[in-house]
């Protein structure tokens, strides 16, 4: 982990857009709710034990520093798809996607949930228009 508080910025930020609480996050990594609040809000070292746990727990690679850091330096995008795909032990197109995937069941679990209007709900909006 090279630097923590871009570490703690990222995870916080995935927090945010999961739109979990601390209390659940903690239920997850399996560590005490006041432990995780102050790893979070900086009182306590994060570990880099810790920020693995965090990671895999909010589902963000370990290898996104690297690919921002390459990305930003001017290498191409394919060869960092191609490194991190070799690092998975699958091609190009199986982590695209597998990104894809991921996106879009988050997408789907932040999004409220609507159910589609019932047969007499539909016949009635059609009749009325």
């Amino acid at each position: 982990m090279n630097d923590p508080q871009a570490t703690l910025t990222e995870i916080n930020t995935r927090i945010k857009q999961l739109g979990i609480s601390q209390l659940e996050l903690s239920r997850i990594v399996g560590a005490g709710p006041s432990n995780i609040s102050r790893i979070l809000h900086g009182k306590e070292k994060l570990t880099e034990k810790m920020a693995n746990r965090l990671r895999d727990a909010l589902g963000i690679s370990s290898n996104s520093d690297v690919a921002i850091k390459s990305i930003l330096s001017g290498k191409s995008t394919q060869y960092i798809l191609s490194r991190w795909a070799a690092e998975r032990g699958c091609s190009v197109n199986e982590l695209i996607t597998d990104c894809i995937k991921t996106a879009l069941e988050m997408a789907a679990l932040s999004s409220p949930q609507t159910s589609p209007p019932s047969t007499d709900q539909a016949a009635k909006q059609s009749s009325t228009q």
